[in-house]
């Protein structure tokens, strides 16, 4: 039960992660986070489907829970991150005004890099602050989840990802 509780978690925060519809003042780390040690091996045991949950809370106090399909191609472009596909998001708040729930959208460009160690960063576009990720339960060399938190100053957000 605790460990449904905490994947439904933080699937929302990937999911929230990549709604662009969302226009929201954000502080990311400066200078941006990186992967030391990302390489063509370490992008493809991320790869394949993953379904995410997330639940975050901003500086103004709103709950935010959002689920998310993410697509990992394990593969780079041109010899820099890992590319994928952010989409099927949906995501819902407590927001006093104004409509609370988003219907699904998609896709959503994303780009990744992991290190040896399966920590990693996945990028959403738009400018939107990196999430911090730890992957791990390595089955026939993917990873079958991953573990985010947002890095952006001022929120709190959680996601878990499993992979299909």
């Amino acid at each position: 039960m605790k460990r449904m509780l905490v994947s439904i978690l933080s699937a929302c925060a990937l999911a929230l992660a990549l709604d662009l519809g969302v226009a929201r003042a954000q502080t990311c780390p400066s200078p941006l986070p990186s992967c030391s040690t990302s390489s063509s091996t370490t992008l493809a045991e991320v790869s394949g489907t993953y379904v995410c949950t997330y639940v975050g809370v901003n500086n103004a106090n709103t709950v935010s829970g959002a689920v998310a399909v993410a697509i990992f191609s394990g593969t780079s472009g041109a010899g820099g991150p890992g590319i994928g596909t952010g989409t099927a998001n949906a995501a819902n708040n407590n927001n006093g005004t104004g409509a609370t729930f988003t219907d699904f959208s998609g896709p959503v460009p994303i780009t990744y890099c992991v290190n040896t160690d399966g920590t990693g960063y996945i990028f959403p576009p738009g400018g939107l602050c990196p999430q911090a990720a730890v992957f791990d339960d390595a089955v026939s060399g993917v990873f079958q989840e991953g573990r985010l938190i947002d890095t952006t100053e001022g929120n709190a957000e959680a996601v878990v990802c499993n992979h299909q």
